[in-house]
Parts: structure tokens; C-alpha cells; sequence
């Protein structure tokens, strides 16, 4: 199964950014075909574990990390 993962701030290294990368390892450790979407930068040890754990790693562009749904809205 393929599992995308998506965050627009890895830059910020914070719970959220740990979260991300943790669950993507995880489930790859599981067998899970894991696709992390990222904008910013992964600091070179997190980086490393997303490697050696086949996690594949791919950059947003700039245009997308900045688009915003608006989730209260029901669009019909």
C-alpha cells in the first residue's frame, strides 16, 4: 500500500516535523511504501533515518507549499 505523507514546514523543526518523519519510518518499517512531501529543510540526521529506512523523500515547490484549503467550508 502507498501512504503519502505531506508537510509544508519541515524547516521548523519542531513535535509536528518529528511526528511526520517518525510515522513515515514507522510505516515503512511496516512494509508500507511511504512517500514524505516536504517544504523546508530536514536536518542531516533525520535525513539519514528517512534513507536508511527507504522512505522516499521528495520536495514540494514553492507554490504548493503556500496553497491553503479552507477545511470549514463544504464545497458542494
Amino acid at each position: 500500500m502507498k501512504i503519502a505523507i505531506l508537510h509544508t514546514a519541515l524547516g521548523r523543526f519542531g513535535g509536528a516535523e518529528r511526528l511526520c518523519i517518525f510515522h513515515a519510518i514507522h510505516m515503512s518499517r511496516m512494509g508500507f511504501n511511504v512517500d514524505l512531501f516536504y517544504y523546508g529543510d530536514i536536518p542531516n540526521h533525520m535525513m539519514k533515518m528517512l534513507i536508511d529506512n527507504e522512505v522516499n523523500v521528495l520536495k514540494l515547490a514553492p507554490s504548493i507549499s503556500n496553497f491553503r484549503v479552507e477545511t470549514n467550508r463544504i464545497i458542494e
